[in-house]
């Protein structure tokens, strides 16, 4: 008998685990559990499971390594299981923890689980995606003129998710459209992206009609052959 070659999950042997060109997962001691190496180098601890009148594997995130161990992993992944055994869903339960968050917090989520380790952008891609949310988002400027505009909308970095509406997301827009209308353009299509991958729920409250949107022409040679496909197909869902 051919002696397996999977090797048991250690701490020792998570540390050691390498980045490569493409994110690659190593199975864990607990059925359903992964880890994951991204070309970032974070690793990342993941929960497959399947749910009762679902017809795809559905995958919860655990959390990143060094902050939780092996032994913590193999611990939540165990708690996971009762849930489902029990009938809940985790990840509605993610949903519902999502929703409580307070949109600076998720952005700042977003930016670790999403862009980086999920989806893998190019770090240009991110870079512009954080210089559309520092200074409309965070109100991480020193630009006077921006700051006064801003002055006149909510401040939704503080709100919850769960609390945004299409109203404030709209006031927000006008007064960013009113200083630079292309930035303005990018701050909802970013906006509406980030919803979509890390929410997910159906009622994205980023969207402006046509009317009060900035003419220009589509710009979106900054991503790749591979990450222009990827995101038109989220801003289109």
């Amino acid at each position: 008998m051919k002696k397996s070659k999977v090797k048991k999950l250690t701490d020792a042997y998570c540390r050691s685990l390498n980045r490569l060109d493409k994110r690659y997962f190593k199975p864990g001691d607990y059925p359903g559990l992964e880890f994951w190496v991204a070309p970032s180098g974070t690793k990342t601890w993941y929960f497959q499971y399947t749910v009762k009148g679902k017809k795809y594997q559905q995958r919860k995130r655990l959390g990143n390594y060094p902050n939780i161990g092996v032994n913590e992993a193999n611990r939540r992944a165990k708690d996971e299981a009762i849930k489902i055994f029990k009938g809940g869903d985790p990840r509605e339960q993610e949903k519902t923890e999502i929703l409580s968050m307070q949109l600076g917090d998720a952005l700042r989520s977003y930016y670790q689980e999403e862009l980086t380790t999920v989806n893998q952008y190019a770090a240009k891609t991110i870079q512009g995606i954080k210089a559309t949310f520092g200074p409309w988002i965070f109100r991480n400027t020193y630009d006077k003129d921006i700051l006064n505009r801003l002055a006149k909308v909510e401040d939704l970095q503080y709100k919850k998710l769960s609390t945004l509406n299409k109203k404030m997301f709209k006031n927000l827009y006008l007064a960013a459209s009113s200083k630079a209308p292309i930035t303005a353009n990018r701050l909802q299509e970013y906006l509406r992206k980030f919803w979509n991958d890390f929410v997910g729920t159906n009622n994205n409250p980023f969207f402006i009609k046509k009317k009060y949107k900035q003419p220009e022409n589509v710009y979106l040679d900054f991503l790749d052959k591979i990450e222009l496909p990827r995101v038109m197909k989220t801003l289109v869902t």
